[in-house]
């Protein structure tokens, strides 16, 4: 194991991925075509906070740019703002300082991780433009939930950008939204019609967290369905404590649904 935990009391640790972390990790990198790509090609991860998503996407990014086999990888961290596309990139940026090994092989800037072996590099980036003329072979959108009509430009033009790339990642993690986040429901709409076998789509991988609909949203025997990482990275007296403000707080229910 060469990555490491940069915060937190898993600081200086090796990083052991949880179950639902090393299942995604091994379909995504695991399952490949006859030519020897992979199969998935986006993937779709709706998970509740503090269960570690941000942590495990710096390591994906790190794998995309360092070890995947592909030079002038150009992976990017997009979000709604460039502060928050900078979690995962900061992440990244920290895991490598606590990682000797691969550390002595980047090259680590303002806004800019790169690697020198593979000339790969890994970079935050805003929504408030559409960034035409990019060739990601790695792109982690964050947080889709909050995007707004006005930045689906720069959504599409992500996705849309690694055409010449022969074997790119889409990796989109966010929280759950509510009704008014339409991209986020229809990326969420899509991975639900994979998952079940109503949409046929081999290139898509998704997993969704979430509680039943006819679950009792204060049932702790069922927090863990969206807390896959409970007791690890989210603690059940977190999760108690916004349960309790949610049951006396509108604000707070919305948030906690």
């Amino acid at each position: 194991i060469l990555l490491c935990h940069s915060l937190g009391e898993w600081a200086g640790q090796p990083f052991q991925l949880s179950p639902w972390q090393a299942f995604i990790v091994w379909n995504l990198f695991g399952w490949e075509k006859r030519d020897g790509t992979r199969r998935f090609r986006r993937c779709f991860v709706s998970v509740a906070r503090k269960n570690g998503k941000t942590t495990l996407c710096a390591g994906l990014a790190i794998l995309l740019a360092a070890a995947d086999n592909e030079s002038g990888a150009q992976v990017f961290i997009g979000a709604t703002k460039l502060e928050q596309a900078k979690l995962i990139h900061d992440e990244a940026e920290r895991m490598l300082r606590k990682s000797p090994h691969i550390h002595k092989h980047t090259t680590i800037l303002k806004n800019n991780i790169a690697f020198n072996a593979t000339n790969s590099f890994i970079r935050p980036l805003g929504s408030d433009k559409p960034f035409d003329g990019l060739n990601p072979h790695g792109f982690f959108c964050d947080e889709l939930h909050a995007f707004k009509p006005l930045q689906r430009k720069f959504f599409e033009t992500m996705v849309t950008g690694s055409g010449s790339r022969s074997q790119p990642l889409q990796m989109i993690i966010t929280t759950a939204a509510d009704e008014k986040a339409m991209l986020y429901h229809e990326e969420a709409d899509y991975a639900r019609g994979v998952i079940s076998g109503d949409i046929v789509d081999n290139t898509v991988f998704g997993m969704i967290f979430e509680l039943d609909k006819d679950d009792d949203l204060f049932d702790e025997s069922l927090w863990i369905k969206a807390n896959p990482n409970l007791d690890v990275s989210v603690k059940l007296d977190y999760l108690k404590q916004q349960a309790n403000e949610a049951r006396n707080k509108p604000q707070a229910k919305n948030r906690w649904v």
